[in-house]
């Protein structure tokens, strides 16, 4: 069973917005049901932003001297918060991060009914360490509503430390203008700490937390097809990055529909509620667009 009262983490579908849903876990990994439109006039999904926890104070972010001649590995599930400090948006963030230092992003807020977003981002790019200090650049994708700017998209650099298996923190700057913080202090050892491996992926899995009703199916050597309800039509393939991690990297090629593009990403495989259950989330962009996506085998 497909339960439409579940908790964060909402995945999102380029500009989808989440709504319905039950708030247990900020942190947590697992979908909402979607719905599209901007949350702010989606029917009972309300106007008021809903913000727990402290605003961050981008100047006070804690920072170290490189440690000589190690550097911290930067992989894992990570979750937190954020702030745009342009467009004076608060909210929450969660990460994939490999240990070759490939970052997936979301950062989402939160009105104060149904558990509805109505401001998200996805930020993807590759990063490297020296001692504690990170560096990285990469994409910033505006889902909903747009960037500083009025775009949808723009180059990002970040800076910031990692503890290693501990937390995430920093600051970014992108062209748009757009500039913040993130701060993640929670690592989900569960969820990273598991061997993969492509038999894990193979066979069909569906997304049933969004309108998009996307459809996968994966072989034996992590190649995939599929489709979605925008009229894509979908071929790529999953790949293994280290296999003591549940993370693999992804890409794939959409056609024949408004979102066609050459996708790259990371994804994650894992237990989800129900008996025999298991989750396939996605998370990629293609330099303009972004996909978030939460499959289920169900």
């Amino acid at each position: 069973m497909h339960s439409k009262f579940v908790p964060v983490l909402a995945v999102a579908l380029l500009a989808v917005a989440g709504c319905s849903g039950g708030h247990k876990d900020v942190g947590a990994f697992g979908p909402t049901s979607q719905t599209s439109g901007d949350s702010s006039s989606t029917p009972g999904c309300g106007t008021a932003i809903f913000d727990r926890g402290p605003v961050l104070n981008c100047a006070s972010l804690p920072t170290v001297t490189p440690a000589a001649g190690v550097d911290a590995m930067p992989g894992g599930y990570w979750s937190g918060q954020f702030l745009d400090e342009t467009q004076a948006v608060q909210g929450y963030m969660s990460a994939m991060v490999s240990e070759d230092g490939r970052f997936q992003l979301w950062a989402y807020r939160y009105n104060d009914t149904n558990i509805c977003t109505n401001w998200e981002a996805e930020f993807g790019g590759t990063m490297s360490t020296v001692g504690n200090s990170l560096s990285g650049s990469g994409r910033m994708i505006a889902l909903k509503p747009t960037l500083a700017d009025g775009a949808m998209a723009a180059d990002l650099q970040i800076e910031g430390v990692v503890a290693e298996r501990y937390s995430l923190t920093g600051s970014w700057n992108a062209s748009s203008g757009d500039a913040g913080c993130f701060q993640m202090n929670q690592y989900r050892a569960t969820d990273y700490e598991a061997p993969s491996a492509l038999e894990n992926l193979v066979g069909e899995w569906n997304d049933y937390y969004s309108e998009s009703n996307s459809h996968l199916t994966v072989d034996v050597d992590g190649s995939i097809t599929g489709s979605d309800g925008y009229g894509c039509s979908w071929t790529g393939r999953f790949g293994l990055i280290d296999d003591h991690y549940s993370l693999y990297e992804f890409e794939a090629e959409l056609q024949s529909c408004d979102r066609a593009g050459h996708y790259t990403g990371l994804a994650w495989h894992g237990l989800g509620w129900d008996r025999g259950e298991f989750w396939l989330q996605i998370l990629a962009n293609d330099g303009e667009q972004a996909l978030l996506h939460f499959f289920s085998n169900l």
